[in-house]
């Protein structure tokens, strides 16, 4: 076993001096103006205009009043927007909601025992047993 005469010194760390780099010169060499007026212009893009979303609380609520129309589950049902045609600033219609309760909510919009395209069936069947669900308690009506 090695053993020290004198105890070590405790010194502090010495900061790594980072390299410093010269900035390279770069010049600007000014185009000819016969090439800068021979370019061709672009068209400017047009905006994409949002389509006219139906937006409607009392159609959530007597969305969400209804059983689950998967498994009938009552009391803890959601009113859950279809997940296709939405993106960044855009939402799908209140009229493609579904009455679903939190388990089987949560099922289709981020389960992994079913593909996206089946999880996207699920939820538009989900969608027509809604409408189905309203028209026979009475609360959708053609005006």
């Amino acid at each position: 076993m090695l053993t020290r005469s004198a105890p070590m010194k405790r010194t502090p760390f010495k900061a790594k001096t980072p390299e410093r780099r010269e900035a390279k010169q770069v010049q600007y060499v000014a185009r000819p103006r016969e090439v800068a007026t021979a370019s061709v212009a672009l068209p400017m893009a047009q905006p994409v205009l949002k389509d006219n979303r139906h937006e409607s609380e009392p159609w959530r609520r007597a969305v969400a009043a209804l059983p689950c129309v998967i498994c009938g589950r009552e009391g803890q049902t959601q009113a859950a927007h279809r997940n296709e045609g939405k993106g960044m600033g855009l939402k799908t219609d209140d009229a493609l909601t579904a009455a679903l309760c939190q388990t089987c909510h949560s099922e289709i919009d981020q389960g992994k025992t079913m593909t996206r395209d089946e999880r996207r069936q699920r939820l538009d069947v989900a969608i027509l047993l809604t409408i189905r669900a309203l028209a026979r308690t009475g609360k959708l009506r053609i005006a």
